[in-house]
């Protein structure tokens, strides 16, 4: 996964990345979690500073989990972040075949064309 945090506290694994999302889950301090994607607060809220950011957790102390983790949360630091640098693969099973595709271009001479393109062995 992209994302590895080190928890600098005792932290709460949520259903959202708001604090007022269900508790789900804790992180004792000094373990690890994994994640594939970060959210980060657009504007401030009630519950929310412009610039947290929550991780999408996906394994928690070695084990498969699916929930929200706060790295900052009204702007305190919760927890070390590390990214990879390495996105995840797309999902292979989002498109099955391509039919047929429909490409518009335009002509030297400015007059603009649409062509059906079909793949090969179609």
């Amino acid at each position: 996964m992209r994302y590895t945090i080190t928890s600098d506290f005792v932290m709460s694994l949520r259903k959202d990345h708001t604090t007022a999302a269900n508790k789900i889950g804790t992180l004792d301090q000094g373990k690890t979690a994994k994640g594939d994607e970060l959210w980060v607060a657009a504007q401030t809220t009630s519950l929310a500073k412009a610039g947290d950011k929550w991780l999408h957790v996906k394994e928690m102390d070695g084990q498969p989990v699916d929930g929200w983790m706060a790295v900052i949360h009204l702007g305190k630091i919760y927890c070390t972040l590390t990214d990879s640098g390495v996105a995840p693969p797309p999902p292979t099973d989002s498109v099955k075949r391509i039919i047929k595709a429909m490409i518009t271009y335009e002509t030297e001479s400015g007059v603009t064309l649409t062509k059906e393109v079909f793949p090969e062995g179609n």
